[in-house]
C-alpha cells in the first residue's frame, strides 16, 4: 500500500471497529494527540493506544452499540512521493450511540496524520470536545 491507501485504509478499519487492524498500520512508538480533547492528551506507543481505542469504539468493550464514520477525506500536504515520510489531513463525520444511555454522539473531525516507512506514527485529532463530554456526562446520568 501507498501512503494515501494506508491512511484511508487506517480509517475506514477505524470505521469498522477493528483496533486490532488498525493496529497493524501503526508504528509501536506511534504518537496521538487531541490538542482539544477534553483534557489536551498525548498517548505515545502503540499497546497503550490501542487500550484506550478498545475502551471508547472497541466492538467488545467500547462505550458505543452503534459507531459510525462517514465521508473520510484523506488531503496529501506535500505530493505524495516515494520518500519515507508523507503528511496528510483527513477529514470525517462520526456518529455513535452510547451502550448505556442512548445519547446520540454526533462529531467532525480533523486529523494530522504522518507516516513513516508504510506504517502511521502520528495521528493528531481535532475535534470539538463538548458532544463527547456530552457522551461521557450521559453514562455518568445513567448510572
Amino acid at each position: 500500500m501507498n501512503a494515501v491507501e494506508i491512511v484511508s485504509e487506517f480509517f475506514h478499519r477505524e470505521a469498522n471497529q477493528d483496533i486490532r487492524e488498525m493496529g497493524s498500520l501503526m508504528s509501536s512508538e506511534i504518537v496521538y494527540e487531541m490538542p482539544f480533547g477534553l483534557q489536551a492528551g498525548r498517548i505515545q506507543g502503540k499497546e497503550k493506544l490501542l487500550q484506550v481505542l478498545d475502551q471508547f469504539i472497541g466492538k467488545e468493550n467500547g462505550m458505543y452499540s452503534v459507531w459510525e464514520i462517514s465521508n473520510i477525506r484523506v488531503y496529501p500536504v506535500d505530493p505524495v512521493s516515494e520518500e519515507t515520510s508523507a503528511f496528510f489531513f483527513v477529514e470525517m463525520e462520526s456518529k455513535g450511540i452510547v451502550k448505556q444511555s442512548g445519547f446520540e454522539y454526533v462529531q467532525s473531525y480533523v486529523s494530522l496524520v504522518q507516516v513513516i516507512d508504510g506504517q502511521i506514527s502520528l495521528w493528531r485529532e481535532y475535534f470539538n470536545p463538548i458532544p463527547l463530554q456530552q457522551a461521557l456526562a450521559s453514562i455518568a446520568d445513567y448510572q
